[in-house]
């Protein structure tokens, strides 16, 4: 295991993170076919990117509204998505979602404070781990966020 990385299960790292938001004022539903996915990881910095995730799609949904978490694999890697029903992000401000200091600017989200960074270091964090993340938005419709990490040996 090259770069000190553990070897952790993903649906256990779900589970631990999402028991964080059960006093939202969100359905969050875990769906996943796996009891077990491994990966080589930092298990920390892997529990960071799924807080800012689901932390956003707690901030920028409509109370009441479901949040879901998937997780899946293929041959080579798992991939975890965050779906939510909020305000939705523009294909313009898409591009620049992942920069460091960029924050969506519009009136469904005023008043969310933030610094515009949590996106950013979350894709940082993924890239290092060999990963990817991407985004698919609607404004009006809800964001998904998605991002994948290579499966152990």
């Amino acid at each position: 295991m090259s770069r000190g990385f553990a070897v952790n299960s993903s649906r256990q790292l779900v589970q631990h993170v999402l028991e964080q938001y059960i006093d939202s004022k969100h359905e969050i539903n875990l769906i996943t076919r796996d009891d077990e996915i491994i990966v080589n990881s930092d298990e920390g910095r892997i529990e960071q990117v799924l807080n800012n995730l689901v932390g956003n799609a707690v901030k920028y949904s409509p109370a009441g509204k479901p949040i879901e978490v998937r997780v899946e694999r293929d041959k080579h890697e798992v991939t975890i998505a965050v779906r939510d029903e909020g305000v939705g992000i523009s294909e313009e401000q898409q591009r620049h979602i992942f920069e460091r200091f960029y924050r969506v600017h519009n009136d469904a989200n005023a008043a969310i404070e933030g610094l515009g960074l949590g996106l950013y270091i979350a894709h940082e964090i993924v890239v290092r781990h060999g990963g990817r993340m991407w985004l698919e938005s609607k404004p009006g419709k809800g964001s998904a966020f998605y991002f994948s990490l290579p499966l152990s040996m």
